[in-house]
């Protein structure tokens, strides 16, 4: 039923025809699976699997990895050391010094397994270095050194700043590693850290406190209900001291 002069093109189909022309024929597809060299996969593999043996010699052969070209190799063997130096103390003064010299040059994802990896390190080099990350800009970083420096039991009053830190999640691992610390400062220091920030943190400082001396914090908190010039804080206070005699499971 077509017409024997055949159909006009009009000039969008013209256009749709010539760029049709330019259009190669073959599409590229993505391989199902990767390329992978073998022996790189081999190496990234090992340096993994290598955190599950706790041996100084094999700490040893994992920090001279954080020197590899390979990115993928340095942060599995990063995290292995991570693994390894879980109980504080574990890690030789090598090995410590092997991770400080990675740091120099890490970027942000493999600097957070590498403080991490600090944390069962020997030595003063290794606590000035977590102390030095707690005024770091990156929010995880400064997370980071305040739990390495509590697994280590190096908590000193400069972490109390950090009640103050304009991060959520820094200002909960510091008031973690404070009430770990089980100082006497804790818990006036964790009792204004519930009164803080709108009481932002009131329950979970409040949950700390109960694991410390719910006595005492209960005084402390009956002290600013009792003071009219914290009216404000009395809507914090109250479910605080809930928080506190609240039976454990």
């Amino acid at each position: 039923g077509l017409p024997r002069d055949g159909v006009e093109l009009t000039p969008m189909d013209m256009e749709r025809l010539a760029l049709a022309k330019r259009i190669k024929k073959s599409k590229k597809r993505m391989p199902i699976a990767p390329k992978v060299v073998r022996h790189q996969d081999i190496r990234r593999f090992a340096a993994r699997v290598l955190g599950e043996l706790p041996h100084g010699d094999v700490a040893q052969q994992l920090a001279l990895a954080l020197a590899d070209g390979d990115g993928e190799v340095r942060m599995a063997a990063a995290d292995s050391l991570a693994r390894i130096g879980a109980r504080p103390g574990t890690l030789c003064d090598d090995v410590s010094a092997a991770i400080l010299t990675a740091l120099g040059t890490a970027d942000r994802d493999l600097k957070l397994l590498l403080l991490r990896a600090l944390a069962g390190c020997p030595g003063e080099d290794a606590i000035v270095a977590l102390r030095g990350y707690l005024v770091d800009e990156d929010s995880f970083l400064r997370s980071e050194a305040i739990r390495g420096l509590s697994n280590l039991a190096r908590v000193g009053p400069e972490i109390d700043d950090l009640l103050g830190d304009p991060d959520p999640s820094v200002r909960l691992c510091a008031a973690e590693a404070i009430a770990m610390e089980k100082a006497e400062r804790a818990i006036p220091a964790l009792v204004d850290f519930a009164l803080s920030f709108e009481g932002y943190h009131g329950k979970q400082a409040a949950g700390l406190l109960r694991e410390l001396d719910a006595a005492a914090a209960g005084g402390l908190f009956l002290n600013v209900l009792r003071d009219p010039a914290y009216k404000r804080a009395w809507a914090i206070a109250i479910p605080a001291l809930g928080t506190l005699n609240e039976q454990k499971a």
